[in-house]
């Protein structure tokens, strides 16, 4: 049986360059700045478990920030 995809995350270049900005700036708490990798790590089209290992953390927290970025109103 075949896996079923995610649908994906598209983000602009505007809500890119904030998510990169909050992913490195130093004074960014550890939370969100991990929030902000995880949602650029998948926008990129990287897995859920591959951005769970690249990050250190539980795909559970991937799929769930996933998740709510998606339901987010635009």
């Amino acid at each position: 049986m075949p896996r079923l995809s995610a649908a994906p995350i598209t983000l602009t270049t505007e809500e890119e360059e904030d998510l990169r900005r909050l992913s490195r700036a130093h004074k960014t708490p550890r939370k969100l700045a991990e929030r902000a990798g995880i949602i650029l790590l998948v926008a990129a089209g990287t897995g859920v478990r591959e951005t769970a290992r690249r990050l250190g953390i539980w795909p559970k927290t991937v799929r769930l920030w996933r998740v709510r970025w998606l339901s987010a109103p635009a």
